[in-house]
């Protein structure tokens, strides 16, 4: 019987070491997975990070845009005015700049910056009233 219990004893022993083996990797892949989700969370915190700074660099950059957009197309106004202002048709502006004479007639009709707006053109831009080529000052 003895050579029985010390043959259960040897088995109980090399379960227990196996069991205590496998503890200690199961407890080294979770360190190390707690390790990669750590990473992983502050990795995808960095993104969102980057994500609001390229909205607020876009966001920026359009509004730079649209402004500069609007500055040119008041200075394009300007020179429409000026050149119906020494007398230039319509019809001949038109042709010139490649704008519809709608449009002409609107960039003579409507006010610059700076001077008094009648509520006759209350609904045009304030960056100026239209780009040549038919897109209003504030349109992509």
């Amino acid at each position: 019987m003895s050579g029985k219990n010390i043959s259960t004893i040897e088995v109980r022993r090399l379960a227990r070491e196996r069991l205590a083996r496998e503890r200690a990797e199961q407890a080294e892949r979770n360190k190390a997975n707690e390790a990669d989700l750590v990473e992983y969370l502050l990795l995808g915190q960095r993104i969102d990070a980057a994500d609001a700074e390229y909205e607020t660099a876009v966001s920026a950059a359009q509004q730079r845009r649209e402004k500069g957009v609007a500055q040119l197309c008041q200075r394009q106004a300007e020179c429409v005015r000026r050149m119906s202002g020494r007398g230039e048709a319509v019809a001949q502006i038109a042709d010139r700049t490649g704008m519809s004479q709608r449009d002409v007639r609107r960039i003579i009709n409507t006010p610059a910056i700076g001077r008094a707006r009648n509520t006759r053109h209350e609904a045009v831009s304030e960056v100026g009233p239209i780009c040549p080529g038919g897109l209003t000052s504030h349109s992509e």
